[in-house]
């Protein structure tokens, strides 16, 4: 089992053919030099110099990049472990899936150098794997966020009720639990919730329905497993809780149109 804080992180500097696609992993994106739009869930936003993003996962989206320089660093980070390495909640909440808004975007300005400063100490961690590097990239990220926090709290500070506290235990819960036959009446009677409450509520917070977002931890897992992996479909189609080989290729080429054969010929060894 993977317990490594940092899936990956990368410096792009050329534009790429723009293509829909999500990660099951918290993802942090900072446009140091470009011009173009960034799709999320099919809605735009601007993405332009000294832009720094932070995603929730399972967020459909692609880049649109105008022609000319496009650099610009992404951090992957697996969700399980910051959770539990980065135990705190004000900080954490840049991630968090929110009601009004995709995601959290800021627009660094003067304080550009220092953040690409924290950008390239991940990725030397990274590219070095020295002795303690998941407490050092622990280190890393606390202090990205702390700096963005204190920094642009206007931007980034998210207060959330009770209620959407409790959709987002609820989403950790998915979260564990999807490889199991979870249904969201078991989910509404476990967590004392009326099953119409609980579907109007997680879908208002998360921008999903429990049901759909079951699905897509499920599809997130499958996609991660096909590409890294060589453990055989049938055994995926167990692992990620779709019961049978058969109702696994139906439901993931609806979700990605792509047989799960196929995908894993297209995208071997890419998160």
């Amino acid at each position: 089992m993977d317990t490594s804080l940092i899936m990956r992180a990368s410096f792009k500097n050329r534009s790429s053919t723009p293509r829909e696609h999500y990660h099951n992993a918290y993802q942090i994106l900072y446009i140091k030099k470009a011009s173009g739009r960034l799709n999320i869930n099919k809605i735009y936003y601007p993405a332009v110099d000294g832009t720094l993003i932070f995603m929730s996962p399972l967020r459909n989206h692609f880049f649109e990049f105008n022609p000319g320089v496009c650099e610009r660093y992404e951090v992957l980070i697996n969700y399980n472990i910051a959770e539990k390495l980065i135990n705190n909640q004000i900080l954490m909440s840049v991630f968090q899936a929110r009601p009004d808004l995709e995601s959290c975007m800021v627009n660094v300005g003067e304080k550009s150098e220092e953040i690409e400063r924290f950008f390239l100490d991940i990725l030397q961690e990274c590219n070095e794997e020295g002795a303690f590097s998941n407490e050092m990239q622990t280190a890393n990220i606390y202090r990205l966020l702390t700096f963005v926090y204190r920094n642009f709290s206007n931007k980034v500070s998210f207060t959330q009720s009770q209620p959407e506290k409790n959709i987002n235990h609820i989403r950790k819960y998915i979260e564990e639990k999807f490889s199991e036959p979870i249904t969201v009446e078991e989910i509404a009677e476990l967590f004392h919730l009326n099953r119409y409450y609980l579907t109007h509520s997680f879908k208002r917070v998360t921008g999903y329905s429990p049901k759909q977002y079951i699905l897509l931890c499920r599809i997130a897992k499958a996609r991660q497993m096909l590409s890294g992996t060589s453990v055989s479909i049938m055994e995926i189609a167990g692992m990620c809780g779709f019961g049978d080989a058969s109702n696994f290729s139906r439901q993931f080429r609806a979700e990605t149109g792509y047989t799960p054969k196929d995908f894993r010929a297209k995208h071997k060894n890419v998160i």
